[in-house]
């Protein structure tokens, strides 16, 4: 897939993960493709984002963090799987990786990094690279990803009762601008931070 972006932004505006970008009329808009135009994007605001220092990567939170990483095994496994709470753009950014871990490095040894890095992640846990690095991450993010996409949908059959009370419980302290406090169990504590982050940038 290729886009079209300006060569010169006039002006960008950063807030709440959501941009903003504004061209001057006429100017001149190579082609590039996907992941290049939002490198090339994330170089031009780099002064705005510098005022914004926890402002994370446009695909590094919430469901837009899972729809890149449903893209990255769905990518890796030839597969069409996504969050159900989707960014169309994060997913395809995703799949895009997965498809090039597949190419350099797919195999037995990459395939049981995955998996064995998506036990982690859905589980809470911190984690721990065992195998090819870039095929384990790609496995964590996944398993993460799954777990506080279906705790925020309510798919207690999918993740655990435990999970979907405890975004519920982060959720509504989010809400009510309570400090978070999240239970001590890893998997609990991530599904309660998945709501505690939720909570500030999903109506």
């Amino acid at each position: 897939m290729r886009i079209k972006i300006a060569e010169n932004c006039a002006s960008a505006f950063l807030a709440l993960g959501f941009v903003a970008v504004m061209t001057p009329v006429g100017a001149a808009a190579p082609l590039l493709t996907l992941e290049d135009a939002v490198q090339k994007f994330h170089s031009d605001i780099r002064p705005a984002v510098a005022a914004f220092p926890r402002q994370p990567h446009y695909c590094g939170l919430s469901y837009r963090y899972e729809s890149y990483g449903f893209g990255l095994v769905s990518g890796y496994e030839d597969q069409d799987q996504r969050p159900p709470m989707n960014d169309e753009g994060c997913f395809r950014l995703g799949r895009q990786k997965g498809r090039r871990i597949r190419n350099s490095r797919g195999g037995d040894h990459c395939t049981a990094a995955i998996n064995d890095g998506q036990a982690q992640g859905f589980r809470g846990e911190t984690h721990v690279i065992r195998g090819p690095s870039e095929c384990s991450n790609a496995g964590y993010i996944y398993g993460r990803s799954y777990l506080t996409a279906y705790a925020r949908a309510g798919r207690a059959d999918l993740v655990g009762t435990d999970c979907v009370n405890a975004y519920g419980q982060g959720s509504n302290d989010g809400k009510n601008d309570r400090m978070a406090s999240p239970p001590s169990r890893p998997q609990a504590q991530a599904c309660y931070m998945a709501g505690h982050h939720d909570s500030k940038i999903i109506p």
